[in-house]
Formats: C-alpha cells, structure tokens, sequence
C-alpha cells in the first residue's frame, strides 16, 4: 500500500494520460485488433497460436477472479483517488490483474513465435509498463500484478505446449485440434447447463475460442489462402475484416442482451469470422493468393 500512496503522491493528470495509453495495450480492445491483423496480414499460424493463448488467458482469469474475490488498492484504502479514466479499465474482482495476466500471455505467445532475442526484451519491457500501470493508478496490488504476470506465462507456455504438440503428432496438425476444440465447446454448451445459462464474460470467450478453431479448420481445409500482401491489399483486408467483425460483435451483444441463453453460439459465429469468413472473401475479392501446393 504504500509504494501505491507514493507513486499516487506523484500522479499528475499529464503521466495519468500518458500511462493510460500504455494500460490500453493490455486491454481486450487491442487484442481484438491485434489478433485478427497478425492472422490476416502476418502468419495464420502465429495468429492462432497468439489468439488461442490471449483467449485462454482471458477464461482463465475470468475463473480466478470469481474464485479468490479480492479487493483492489482504491476500494481498499478510500484516500487512494483513480483517474476516470484507470477506473474505467478496472471492472470486477482485484485478483489477479487481467490486464497484467493478457499482456504476459499475449507478448510471450508472440516472442516464442518471433524467437529474436530483441523481441524477447523488448515483450518483457512491454509487460513490466503494463503492469506498472496497474500499480502507478491504485487499481491494482504489486500482488495481483505479479499473479498475473505469472498466470500469463503459464498460459502462454500451456497452450503454445499443446498446440505445438498437436501440429507433430495429429495426423491433420492444428486443423485437427481445431476440429475437436470446436466441437469440445458445442458440446459442453449442450450439456452443461450452468455454460448455456451464464451470461459471464468468460461464456463469450469460450464461444470465440470454439469459433476461431472451427474457422481455422475450414480455412486450412478449403479457403487456403497465404496471409501476405502488397500494402493496398492488406490495407482493403482490414477494412473489410474489421468492418464485417464489428458488424457481428454488435449483433452478437444485441441478440446476447436479448437472449442470454445464445451468449456462446452468437459469440462461437463471430470467432468464425476472422479466421475462415473473412479469409474466405479475400479469396473471393483475390486479395490474397491460394496457398501453393
């Protein structure tokens, strides 16, 4: 509590903004952004790696924070005053720090992709801004932090682990594991009712999780398309990737608010969209070029 009361004690609303903007990068709107642009201009492979580690990552905390409920610095101690602005990006349970946990899962997935030494250093400076953040603003223990930190790393290294070993030893590579990924999570949204039912975050998640791997499947399957580009071309794909994902998110969250119970299928449609439905019309437009045999 106290390196928190100090680092507050020297707070201004200029380092406020400017440390905002870094917190930002460890919030769910750049990884939105992120993930599909490495998948569609970059690597397929390296995007569904990063994606599926950012996701899991996301259930993950979603998980603990209901587990451990505990309380944040501002919440704790009421002469702790949070910018407007940090307070925003502090929603729920203090334990532990989402934006700490993503990044980590989100920057190390991405370094064990690049394997170059200065991306390495330069992820773990990255993650050690983030997290600073959470702390220099009162929303969030040097605990809770270091949890996440940790928990992000576990993650990033579990799935990367999974993924890879599926790649060597199943017979179709990732395009199997996304098969049954797929039908893991329509088929636990079928038979558990608590999964049906809930209308947490993590449902969400879950659903997009279910819908990239099934979208990765058929891209691999049928679409088959290459992620580079000449710079125009890449330009229209994200226009277009991006136009058709917001469309989509705002239905989903729309027929969601209506309709709870349809929380997972709506948001397992919306997972499809980058990885095969977007890809798919990139064809179709030739923005990209097929795959060579």
């Amino acid at each position: 509590m106290e390196l928190i009361l100090a680092l507050r004690s020297v707070a201004s609303p200029l380092l406020d903004k400017i440390l905002f903007y870094v917190t930002q990068l460890g919030s769910t709107k750049f990884y939105l952004i992120a993930v599909p642009v490495i998948y569609w201009c970059m690597s397929r492979k390296a995007g569904y790696f990063i994606g599926m580690s950012v996701l899991a990552g996301g259930v993950a905390t979603d998980g603990a924070k209901g587990m451990l409920g505990a309380l944040r610095p501002f919440q704790v101690n009421t002469s702790i005053q949070v910018s407007a602005q940090f307070l925003e990006s502090a929603t729920g349970i203090g334990m532990p720090s989402g934006h700490a946990f993503n990044s980590m899962a989100f920057w190390a997935a991405a370094s064990f992709r690049l394997r170059k030494a200065w991306f390495w250093v330069f992820s773990a400076l990255l993650v050690l801004l983030i997290g600073f953040t959470r702390i220099y603003s009162g929303v969030h223990f040097p605990l809770q932090v270091a949890w996440g930190w940790a928990g992000g790393a576990v993650t990033a290294v579990l799935v990367g682990l999974a993924l890879t070993m599926a790649e060597r030893f199943f017979k179709g590579g990732l395009k199997d594991l996304g098969l049954i990924i797929a039908g893991s999570v329509l088929l636990a949204y079928s038979l558990i009712p608590s999964i049906a039912e809930s209308g947490e975050d993590y449902i969400g998640l879950l659903g997009i999780i279910g819908g990239m791997s099934l979208g990765y499947y058929f891209h691999d399957k049928y679409v088959r398309t290459e992620a580079g580009g000449v710079i125009l071309l890449q330009a229209a794909k994200l226009v277009i990737g991006f136009a058709g994902f917001l469309g989509l998110k705002a239905l989903a969250d729309m027929g969601a608010e209506a309709y709870p119970v349809t929380l997972l299928p709506l948001y397992f449609l919306l997972g499809v969209w980058p990885t095969a439905g977007a890809t798919a019309i990139f064809r179709l437009l030739r923005l990209e070029k097929p795959v060579k045999a």
